[in-house]
C-alpha cells in the first residue's frame, strides 16, 4: 500500500507584485488539482531591506488563504553565502525569506548553495568549503528555531559558469550531499533540481543516477522539469530558441527533453530512508507551457512522486 500522495504544484513564477496576478495563477493551479505553490520571493514585493513590508505580508495571506494549499518559497537567486565581501547582506536575505516563510506558515524555503569565480576558487577550495558548512549551519539554526527547512538546490550551469564568473561544488549533487551531510542539521535539507542535475552531469560528465542517489537521503522537495542537458554555451536570442535548439535549463514538460524520470524516480524511491518525511514537488514549467501542457505535466509529476515515495508506507 502506498503512503498518501505529498504535495505536488507549480512555482507561482514573479508576479511582479501583483498580488491580484499571483491570485489568478493559485486559482487556476488549484482548478486543475495543484495542492502546493512555490512562491517566487522576489516578485512579490513583501520584503524590502531585507524587512518585511507588513501591510504587504498581510494582503499576501489574503491571496493565501482559504485554499486547500502549501505553499514553499524560492528565495532570491542572488543570495550567495561564499560572497565574503557582502556575507551579511547575504544572510540577512536568507533570514527574511525564512521570516517571510514564518509568516505565511510555509515550511520550505529553497536557496542556491555558494559560488566563487573560477580564480578564486582553484586557490582557495577546501577553505571556501569550510567557510560554507558554517554559514550552512548559521542559516540551519535560525531556520530550525522558526520550524522551518531550508533545502539547498543543486543549481545550473549557465553564463556565470560558462565565463568562470562562478563556480559552485554543488553542480555536482554527490558534492551537495557530503556538504549537507556533514552540517548535520535537521533544518538542512536538499531540493532536487531535475533539470539542473541532467544539465550537470552532461556538462560535468557525471552519471546523474549516481548523483541523485547521493542527495535522495536528503531531499525534501524537489524542482519538476525536462531538459536534454546540453549546455546552453553558444550565442542564443530568447527562450523560444533554447527550447527549439533543446539547450540549457529548458523548463519543459516531460518528454520534451532526455530525462529518464522513470529511472530517477526508482533511484530516489530505493535510497530515501523510511525516516525522510513527506516529499514535495513544484513544477517549474515556462508560462508558454503553462498554457498547454499544464494539466499533463502536473498529473505525471504527481505519479513521479507517487512512486519515490511508495516504498515507505
Amino acid at each position: 500500500m502506498k503512503m498518501q500522495a505529498s504535495r505536488v504544484g507549480f512555482s507561482t513564477g514573479n508576479v511582479n507584485g501583483e498580488l491580484n496576478e499571483l491570485s489568478r495563477r493559485l486559482d487556476f493551479f488549484q482548478e486543475i488539482g495543484a495542492n502546493l505553490a512555490e512562491l517566487t520571493a522576489v516578485g512579490l514585493d513583501v520584503v524590502s531591506n531585507c524587512q518585511i513590508i507588513e501591510h504587504r505580508v498581510d494582503q499576501l495571506k489574503k491571496v493565501l488563504m482559504n485554499r486547500e494549499m502549501e505553499y514553499t518559497i524560492h528565495a532570491p537567486i542572488a543570495i550567495n553565502l561564499l560572497d565574503n565581501d557582502h556575507y551579511d547582506l547575504h544572510l540577512r536575505s536568507v533570514y527574511a525569506a525564512i521570516d517571510l516563510a514564518e509568516a505565511i506558515s510555509a515550511r520550505l524555503i529553497v536557496v542556491h548553495p555558494g559560488r566563487a569565480p573560477r580564480e578564486e576558487w582553484d586557490i582557495r577550495e577546501q577553505e571556501l568549503l569550510d567557510l560554507e558548512r558554517s554559514a550552512m549551519r548559521e542559516v540551519g539554526q535560525y531556520a530550525e528555531e522558526r520550524n522551518i527547512l531550508v533545502a539547498f538546490e543543486n543549481p545550473s550551469p549557465n553564463e556565470h559558469h560558462f565565463s568562470g564568473r562562478a563556480i559552485s561544488y554543488a553542480l555536482d549533487p554527490v558534492r551537495l550531499a557530503q556538504m549537507i551531510r556533514e552540517v548535520n542539521m535537521d533544518s538542512v535539507t536538499a531540493c532536487l533540481d531535475i533539470s539542473h542535475a541532467q544539465q550537470g552531469a552532461k556538462l560535468l560528465s557525471l552519471n546523474i543516477l549516481e548523483g541523485v542517489s547521493a542527495l535522495a537521503p536528503y531531499v525534501k522537495h524537489i524542482h519538476f522539469s525536462d531538459s536534454t542537458g546540453i549546455p546552453s554555451d553558444i550565442i542564443w536570442d530568447n527562450n523560444g530558441e533554447r527550447l527549439f535548439m533543446g539547450i540549457g535549463d529548458m523548463h519543459a514538460p516531460p518528454g520534451w527533453g532526455e530525462i529518464n524520470f522513470p529511472a530517477l524516480a526508482d533511484t530516489l524511491w530505493s535510497n530515501r530512508p523510511p525516516s525522510a518525511g513527506l516529499l514535495t514537488t513544484a513544477i517549474e514549467l515556462r508560462s508558454n507551457h503553462i498554457s498547454h501542457s499544464s494539466k499533463e505535466t502536473l498529473r505525471f509529476a504527481k505519479s513521479f512522486t507517487e512512486e519515490i515515495m511508495g516504498t515507505h508506507s
